[in-house]
């Protein structure tokens, strides 16, 4: 059995299949989220105007307390009092 060189980790390994690329599943995961990072979204939060950094481009909010003020505060404007 050949001796292989894991790509994440650079320890060699002794590979139960000639076409193996990793010494264990934990580098074959880190290999694939380092693959697969997202960068993370610059934005800003839409009632407090604080800047974002987040994985998801569709975060609006810095918080839940922020969330609820603007939604509050959209609710006043939608149904004035008489």
């Amino acid at each position: 059995m050949p001796l292989n060189i894991c790509l994440q980790c650079s320890h060699p390994f002794q590979a139960l299949r000639p076409t193996a690329r990793f010494c264990s599943n934990a580098c074959k995961q880190k290999a694939y989220r380092t693959r697969h990072r997202v960068p993370p979204f610059a934005g800003h939060c839409l009632h407090c105007g604080i800047i974002l950094f987040c994985p998801r481009t569709n975060q609006k909010f810095c918080s839940n307390k922020c969330r609820q003020a603007e939604y509050r505060h959209n609710k006043k404007d939608d149904h004035p009092e008489a």
